[in-house]
């Protein structure tokens, strides 16, 4: 019945003896709570409530600050930075080592930073001269600022792919297929590189440096792959035929100047041996001119008879006897030699 009507001695619902028709009393509850953690097995309220809740607060209170504290040590290894956030902020940056911070208020994030990334990149690109070529690139690269990693991109290797195949397209747009197939290699992967450090760095602050970019065979459409096969396989028989002009260059100009250096000696000398001789001549004249001065007849009479001998000692001499009536024609070398046989055969 109502607790207000007659014969309830008016008496509320708040009566201490109706407690045990009601919910539980909250100094109950806390009464019992304290006896179980201070491990309390008896006594009444006040002694449940009194040291022993105390002492088993304080052990646990220790206790979760031992837990606490052993949940914030961390380690990071020596090729790792930690991110720290306080909050859900940046707060700073910790390299390797032992470190501890506040479970609860405090977060971290590591980051490798000598961890080698790689992106594969198989693009279909269109040349300037709105030919097709299909390009294989290869990017590698390392996380140097572990804060613009982690803040400033959200798909960090998402954003390096599309960074690449930009710096490509670009590239690729200004270059002809014949560049792009045959030489282009090298200048792709200065370029790519290049525009790709300007972007990351300038624009996108992303905390990564491209450390290589290797770059595959470019391919042209399946429909004129042979005619440009043909090209590549002339230029490359065109370098190997320069090359083997170089060599033969190399080997037969040595031999051309060591010949023209023995025609050049050889001429030296004949032309010393020229001049000796002209001044022989001159020192003979020289001499013989005095002579020549005082007797100029009888001179001249020597020298001719010196110059016949010299010249006639040189020929065949020939007899001719006019006064027969036949031509008679004997040799004289003939002659001459019949008679040393002659002699040589009666001195045996």
């Amino acid at each position: 019945m109502p607790w207000n009507e007659p014969g309830n001695d008016k008496k509320g619902p708040w009566d201490p003896k109706k407690k045990s028709d009601g919910p539980p009393d909250l100094d109950d509850l806390l009464k019992s709570f304290w006896k179980k953690i201070g491990g309390s097995g008896g006594g009444n309220s006040t002694r449940g409530s009194g040291n022993g809740g105390g002492i088993g607060l304080s052990s646990i209170l220790i206790l979760a600050l031992i837990v606490w504290v052993a949940l914030g040590t961390y380690t990071v290894k020596e090729q790792e930075n930690a991110v720290i956030l306080r909050f859900g902020a940046y707060n700073r940056t910790v390299e390797a080592g032992i470190h501890w911070l506040p479970k609860g208020i405090e977060k971290k994030l590591i980051v490798d930073i000598q961890k080698l990334r790689k992106i594969d990149i198989h693009a279909e690109m269109l040349t300037r001269g709105a030919n097709i070529v299909f390009v294989d690139l290869g990017i590698q690269y390392l996380v140097i600022d572990p804060q613009d990693y982690l803040f400033n991109l959200t798909d960090p290797d998402g954003t390096v792919r599309d960074v690449a195949e930009t710096a490509l397209r670009q590239i690729i747009g200004d270059s002809t297929l014949d560049d792009t197939i045959a030489q282009g290699k090298t200048l792709i992967r200065t370029r790519t590189m290049e525009i790709m450090r300007r972007i990351l760095d300038d624009k996108y602050h992303a905390g990564i440096r491209i450390t290589n970019v290797t770059v595959g065979d470019a391919k042209p459409p399946q429909a004129v792959k042979e005619a440009f096969d043909d090209v590549i396989s002339a230029q490359a028989d065109r370098k190997k035929y320069e090359k083997e002009a170089e060599a033969f260059a190399n080997r037969e100009i040595p031999k051309a100047e060591g010949n023209a250096q023995k025609i050049i000696e050889a001429a030296l000398a004949y032309k010393e041996k020229v001049v000796a001789d002209a001044q022989g001549k001159v020192a003979v004249f020289n001499k013989l001119l005095p002579q020549y001065e005082a007797a100029p007849k009888v001179t001249r009479r020597r020298l001719y008879l010196e110059t016949m001998e010299q010249v006639m000692g040189k020929m065949k001499k020939i007899i001719v006897d006019k006064k027969s009536n036949q031509l008679n024609v004997m040799s004289l070398d003939a002659l001459l030699s019949a008679q040393k046989k002659a002699v040589s055969g009666g001195n045996k």
